[in-house]
């Protein structure tokens, strides 16, 4: 091959690598617990100098509070446990320049509460309202003023059966509705985001329809579909048809879709303690093929318990795949 045609094979490479990579933004969740909760800010800018090593430029924190503990200390916040994690998370983001989304409150008896009667539920949704009002409110005044905060993350997640009754599906459409009329009455600038999941309990188009009548025009901007694989279920087979279907009839002035891959592998069962462990490479380089087919963005679950380098064995093996 002549010099000049090597030398155009190369650049040309180099571009559509390039091009690759910036069509495909990445971010990964980050779920604050008790154990990360006094991790210093030098220790969260080490993690993100190796999340960007992986192309993500992106953090989504999936609450800033829960029922007994708050991750940002305010006299204004009824948890008695309080940690300064987001002030420094926030602190390290701006050192990587890095974005991040900041989760609302969580409820860990969300799932026991979502299969209520419908006034009971309408009257727990209120609840939520109020609990993410406030949690708002200290946030902004913390840090109102940050660049590298881009946005509002909504921990209630969206799965394919509770809300697949329309009179249901009209209690948690009105839900984040309110939500976001609350939020943005506040902060307009910032943008919200929910996620999403399906369990093959319901069919693509049906489960499609019903997060469409859900996530309505001017809700949420993004979407996040969580794909699954965590829990092999579904399998990874039919994922595609599940992609298709938004991919295919999602309206375009609805909300932004996202992918959320999964790094990790179940291995507890029946009503054991949740325990997983990092993914196999290969299940991954198939869950990365589907999701690139078919959306712009890619968040993964999770980079810090699942693809942290420093952890070893399988997540440092994962990493190295990743980087690739």
């Amino acid at each position: 091959m002549r010099r000049s045609n090597i030398l155009f094979f190369i650049v040309a490479t180099w571009l559509a690598c390039s091009f690759y990579a910036a069509a495909v933004p990445m971010a990964t969740f980050v779920q604050l617990n008790r154990g990360v909760a006094e991790k210093t800010v030098d220790e969260w800018s080490e993690d993100m100098v190796q999340m960007k090593g992986i192309g993500v430029d992106t953090v989504i924190l999936q609450w800033s509070a829960e029922a007994e503990v708050s991750y940002v200390v305010s006299k204004d916040l009824p948890q008695k446990e309080q940690y300064s994690t987001v002030d420094r998370i926030l602190k390290a983001a701006a050192d990587q320049k890095m974005k991040v989304y900041l989760g609302l409150h969580h409820d860990p008896h969300y799932w026991t509460q979502i299969t209520a009667r419908k006034r009971v539920l309408r009257d727990y949704f209120l609840v939520r309202v109020v609990q993410n009002k406030l949690l708002q409110k200290v946030l902004l005044e913390e840090f109102g003023d940050l660049s590298e905060w881009v946005g509002y993350y909504i921990p209630d997640e969206l799965d394919d059966l509770t809300w697949r009754q329309p009179g249901q599906a009209e209690l948690m459409a009105n839900y984040i509705k309110l939500m976001c009329k609350k939020l943005r009455a506040n902060d307009a600038g910032r943008k919200i985001s929910v996620s999403a999941f399906f369990r093959g309990r319901t069919a693509p188009d049906i489960f499609m329809a019903n997060m469409q009548s859900i996530v309505a025009k001017n809700t949420v901007d993004n979407l996040l579909l969580q794909d699954g694989a965590g829990l092999r279920d579904p399998s990874l087979q039919y994922t595609p048809i599940y992609y298709a279907a938004f991919k295919e009839h999602w309206p375009k002035e609805n909300a932004d879709l996202s992918c959320v891959v999964e790094l990790f592998k179940q291995e507890s069962k029946g009503d054991a303690p949740f325990r997983a462990v990092p993914a196999s490479v290969k299940r991954v380089r198939t869950q990365l093929k589907s999701a690139t087919e078919y959306f712009d963005d890619i968040i993964f679950f999770t980079f810090s318990d699942y693809a942290d380098p420093d952890l070893g064995g399988a997540a440092k093996k994962l990493y190295k795949e990743l980087r690739k």
